[in-house]
């Protein structure tokens, strides 16, 4: 790592938990662990990218988080989603708080 920053004549690579984060302003989930575990939430202007087994639940925490962001936010709020396994459940959305 450090020949390899040196030949480029600057510090292209480093550790995980050396690298500089673009992202300070976070987006609480509602969930405080979760929270606790993204330091403070999603990154807010960010893109995250969830991903699991089926039936993990993960449809079920973006609509809760997107329900907390709206709950804060009010009409500030702005959510871009992108569904990847199948049709957004309207009813569903509307069952976990999302207006």
């Amino acid at each position: 790592m450090n020949k390899i920053n040196k030949d480029q004549g600057g510090r292209v690579l480093c550790f995980a938990n050396e690298a500089p984060n673009p992202f300070y302003l976070r987006r609480p989930t509602g969930l405080m662990s979760l929270d606790r575990h993204l330091g403070g939430g999603f990154p807010a202007g960010g893109v995250s990218y969830i991903s699991g087994v089926e039936n993990a639940g993960k449809t079920f925490l973006l609509f809760k988080t997107f329900a907390m962001n709206q709950r804060l936010y009010g009409a500030d709020s702005c959510i871009s989603y992108a569904p990847t396994e199948g049709p957004v459940d309207y009813l569903f959305m509307r069952k976990c708080g999302y207006k």
